[in-house]
């Protein structure tokens, strides 16, 4: 008799047919790289660092819709250069799997990262919120991965991720120390950007999670077969570009580029965001094609120290007891939650006919 299908492996979506890199072993287990995906979240987490702090920088001056814009197509066109120069992957079928390829998995995550992107910007360009409490309100977006993950992805959650993200959010707020948490502060957070800051980790929370759903080949109607699965440059760059043109779209129609001599000094920044981000884009989404999103999500707060190593390096901000306690609670939770392993799903009882042997 063949073996139980595994409990644990996630389904695709109608009409895709699963990764092969996460078909399920004979035992029931699941072929995952949790060491490969904490090197690649390790790399995001201090790109996306530097991608906040330019940001921060260069909205200070430059309208949001411009640094929105600019981080977008410098991150698309990252995207198609590592694909041709350094994937060596033929021009018309890249283009070809981009864009006319791209399945609703793909669209997902490319609308909700598109909203995402634009409450970021957002935050980081309302100088009324400072850049610590901006990035301790984008860190929810993993404990939100980790409760949709299960509904969207039938992906279970082990429950010792239950004690790993919490002791993240506790590193995150010992790191940080959002000036709600400071005693004696009697000042109080303005509501919109606070607001556009979590709303921002709930956009992108879902498009974490749509991630991992790219990895599933489209299938082709009628043909009974599924077209080759979509690349990590061919999704990053489906996302780059459609937020590019919704971004430079609306800076060019409201007249946003007419005042470029106030905020020209703002382009370097720009420009290290968008190359930031866009590498990081790409580190991220291979991620989320090797582990869990649930798992994947936790690592993503390795951002918080390296945004407090960023800060000690270029502004003099050296690392305190606090900063200390909060990244071992970080990088210790992220460690335990990607490679602890997994319990295998018991496989079911024997059946057993009549007053007679089990069925074999």
């Amino acid at each position: 008799m063949a073996p139980p299908p595994a409990l644990d492996v996630p389904r695709s979506a109608p009409g895709e047919s699963p990764d092969r890199s996460t078909q399920a072993h004979a035992d029931g287990g699941e072929r995952t790289d949790p060491v490969g995906a904490f090197v690649l979240m390790t790399i995001a987490g201090a790109l996306f660092a530097a991608m906040n702090a330019f940001a921060h920088e260069a909205a200070a001056a430059a309208p949001v819709a411009v640094v929105a814009g600019a981080r977008a197509s410098v991150g698309a066109i990252i995207s198609f250069l590592f694909a041709i120069l350094v994937r060596r992957t033929p021009l018309r079928p890249f283009v070809a799997q981009a864009y006319l390829g791209a399945n609703r998995p793909m669209w997902g995550r490319t609308l909700f990262g598109t909203a995402a992107m634009a409450c970021t910007f957002l935050a980081l360009g309302d100088q009324r919120l400072p850049l610590g409490d901006a990035a301790t309100l984008f860190n929810l977006s993993p404990l939100l991965v980790a409760c949709i993950a299960p509904f969207l992805l039938n992906e279970p959650t082990d429950r010792r991720l239950a004690w790993t993200l919490p002791l993240a959010v506790a590193g995150v707020l010992a790191i940080l120390r959002p000036s709600f948490l400071r005693s004696g502060a009697h000042t109080s957070l303005p509501a919109t950007p606070v607001f556009t800051a979590i709303l921002a980790a709930f956009f992108a929370s879902f498009a974490m999670v749509l991630l991992r759903s790219t990895r599933g080949a489209r299938q082709e109607p009628g043909t009974g077969g599924a077209a080759p699965e979509s690349s990590v440059e061919a999704v990053a760059l489906h996302f780059s570009t459609f937020a590019a043109i919704v971004f430079v779209g609306f800076a060019y129609f409201s007249g946003a580029f007419a005042t470029f001599a106030s905020w020209k000094g703002s382009v370097p920044s720009m420009l290290g965001a968008g190359v930031s981000a866009g590498c990081a884009q790409l580190a991220m989404t291979a991620a989320y094609r090797r582990e869990r999103a649930a798992r994947v999500a936790a690592l993503g707060y390795l951002n918080v120290p390296m945004s407090a190593i960023l800060g000690a390096l270029l502004h003099r901000q050296w690392p305190t007891l606090f900063t200390f306690v909060g990244m071992t609670l970080i990088v210790g939770s992220g460690l335990f939650g990607a490679l602890m392993p997994r319990r295998k799903a018991a496989p079911p009882a024997p059946k057993k006919r009549d007053g007679g042997p089990p069925f074999r």
